[in-house]
Order: C-alpha cells, then sequence, then structure tokens
C-alpha cells in the first residue's frame, strides 16, 4: 500500500525534570510562592496538574511556561522531595506509565528546630524515664508522628511527643 496513513503514538516526548527552586528552604507556615526551574513541562499549559512538596500538595500553583512552574507551598516539616505531575493530554512521557512526573529529590528544606531551653530536672537516677520539655521555635505545625526525635545532648529520648510548636517533651532513657 503506498497510501498516506497515521501512525499514532510513534512519538513520545521526554519527561520533565525540576532542576532547581528559587528557594531552596523556608519557614515551617508555608504560604509563600517559589519558582521552580526544569525542562518539558509543556509547550502550553497542561490541562492539569499537580505539585507536592513532601506528602502535601501546593495549595495555588501555576503554569509559567516549558522550563517554569510555581508553587505556593503548604506548610511542612523536614527536607523533602518536590514533584510534579503534569496531565498532557495527547502528550504521553517515556517513563511512569505514560504520565509525566518530575522529581527533584530533597529539593526543599522547611526551616529546622530551635530549641531553647530545657525544663524540668536535669539529674535522675539511672532507671531513666523522667520527662523533660524541650522549648524552643519551628517545633512544627503540628504532630509530624514517628518522624519526630529529640536528642539531650548526645542522648536521643526514649520517646519524643510533640506539644506545640513551641513544645515538645523527651522521655530520658535510662543510663
Amino acid at each position: 500500500n503506498t497510501g498516506g496513513g497515521t501512525h499514532l503514538a510513534l512519538y513520545t516526548y521526554d519527561d520533565p525534570g525540576i532542576l532547581s527552586s528559587e528557594k531552596k528552604n523556608g519557614p515551617q507556615t508555608g504560604g509563600y510562592t517559589v519558582t521552580l526551574t526544569g525542562s518539558s513541562f509543556g509547550g502550553s499549559a497542561p490541562s492539569g496538574f499537580t505539585i507536592t512538596v513532601g506528602t502535601s500538595a501546593c495549595s495555588a500553583q501555576q503554569w509559567i511556561s516549558d522550563s517554569s512552574l510555581e508553587c505556593t507551598l503548604p506548610q511542612g516539616f523536614g527536607k523533602v522531595d518536590v514533584t510534579a505531575v503534569l496531565l498532557q493530554g495527547q502528550t504521553v512521557c517515556t517513563g511512569n506509565a505514560g504520565k509525566c512526573i518530575a522529581t527533584h529529590v530533597d529539593g526543599f528544606v522547611y526551616d529546622g528546630p530551635n530549641p531553647l531551653a530545657l525544663d524540668g530536672s536535669m539529674n535522675g537516677p539511672s532507671s531513666g524515664f523522667q520527662t523533660i520539655t524541650v522549648t524552643g521555635t519551628l517545633l512544627g505545625q503540628s504532630d509530624p508522628g514517628s518522624a519526630l526525635f529529640a536528642k539531650v545532648g548526645a542522648t536521643r529520648c526514649n520517646q519524643t511527643s510533640w506539644v506545640s510548636p513551641t513544645s515538645l517533651t523527651c522521655v530520658m532513657h535510662p543510663g
């Protein structure tokens, strides 16, 4: 057959890539906008896309160009990945089952805790299990669960509990 024909889905596009963020760190409260630079975000605004920072979606996001996206950061804690999932309609990326996914591993760091004082007995029996309260700033906007730990000197607490953005409790190990 010498007639013309169409071969659909023979052409794929490069997967997008996030190269950097204009800000590398910021407050745990989120709420500020950062620009992500990279490649293959699409020649026009995708029909739908999501950007997550850690496990939380940006509260607002905007496609700027093929090499630039904006994200209003959610609140968060610690060092996190930044991921964009682009739903490009007819565009098919080479990996991820046709989804266009870009991840910048450890792409953003929320400002870390700043312990200021220890309250409680700084001396106790070797049987341990005394509770000390750590007060400070940037101790998290909510309980991060098992990701939370504290040390008093070089000794890791037997149990650390988040109380508020300015307070943690530490149950000391037996010594």
